[in-house]
Formats: C-alpha cells, sequence, structure tokens
C-alpha cells in the first residue's frame, strides 16, 4: 500500500518537473503566459509535492517496510528544487538550467525505481546480536 502512494506521488512530481522545461520552452519561443501562468507556480509548488513525498517516503519506510533511501534522496531533492526556485527568481541561469536538468532526470529516475521489483524488496531484517 505504501509502495503505491509513493509510485502515485512520485508520478506527479514526475509531471510536475517534466512541465517545468516545457513551459520554460514556449516562453522562449515567445509565449509569456507561459512562464507566469505555469512555469512559476509549478516551480514554486514543488517542494510542497517533496514535503508530501518525503512523508509518504517515510511511511514506506517505517510502516511498508521498505527501505530508507527514498526518503533520503527526497530530503536530497527538495533542497535541490528550494535552491532552483530561488536561482530562477533570481534569473541565475548558469545555475538554474543544469540544476533543472538535474532534477529532471533524478525523479525520472526515482519514478521508474518505484515500478521495479527492487522497491519491492524489503529492509533487511536486523541481526539478533549474541548475548553474553
Amino acid at each position: 500500500m505504501t509502495l503505491r502512494l509513493l509510485q502515485a506521488i512520485l508520478v506527479v512530481h514526475a509531471i510536475a518537473v517534466v512541465t517545468q522545461p516545457l513551459m520554460a520552452g514556449l516562453y522562449l519561443s515567445g509565449d509569456v503566459d507561459a512562464m507566469n501562468n505555469v512555469h512559476s507556480p509549478i516551480g514554486s509548488s514543488l517542494w510542497l509535492i517533496s514535503v508530501i513525498q518525503l512523508a509518504i517516503a517515510l511511511l514506506y519506510w517505517g510502516f511498508g517496510g521498505g527501505q530508507i533511501y527514498p526518503a533520503g534522496a527526497t530530503v536530497v531533492l527538495f533542497v535541490a528544487e528550494f535552491l532552483q526556485m530561488f536561482l530562477g527568481q533570481a534569473r541565475l541561469m548558469k545555475m538554474h538550467l543544469p540544476l533543472g536538468v538535474t532534477i529532471v532526470t533524478s525523479v525520472f529516475v526515482f519514478t521508474v525505481w518505484s515500478f521495479t521489483t527492487a522497491a519491492r524488496e524489503p529492509r533487511p531484517a536486523k541481526q539478533a546480536e549474541p548475548v553474553g
């Protein structure tokens, strides 16, 4: 159940981040509304998607028996997306563009991973420590 929730939020996250370069491209082609009405609002809300994703990743780990690293990867994405938002607002394109490519690639890989058998593997059981 928690894996399905993680997959769902990752698909939403992936759609949101893939929309970003498409809207930026439309803006560069002369469609000013693409920036103001789509790119900026999505970019300003990606951190919220990451927070929801983190909560679900922690459920996946705590109650679903999954690995902890999806939660760690989500924290890294949260920081990257928050930084990305500020870089975009400051018009620092030399850093905004490569970080955007990294975010899109990372979310895509993370989403694909969530549908593999590796995502369904339970975390290793703790080994009992010898007494005495």
